[in-house]
């Protein structure tokens, strides 16, 4: 079928996923990723209120 390899869902062939893409996002996480990934948001969300009050302080 027109380039379509064999156990790799039609959708993610369209879009040109590769397989890493197409398995679970769970299987490849451990714990050190998800304590980083959630302290990036802490990060994240801390940064942008203390932005907007340096910028109020500063009379923007």
């Amino acid at each position: 079928m027109g380039g379509l390899r064999a156990g790799k869902p039609r959708a993610a062939e369209e879009r040109g996923l590769d397989d890493a893409a197409v398995q679970p996002v769970s299987q490849g996480l451990t714990t050190r990723q998800i304590v980083a990934d959630i302290a990036m948001v802490l990060a994240w969300g801390a940064m942008i209120p203390a932005l907007m009050w340096l910028g109020a302080a500063a009379g923007f």
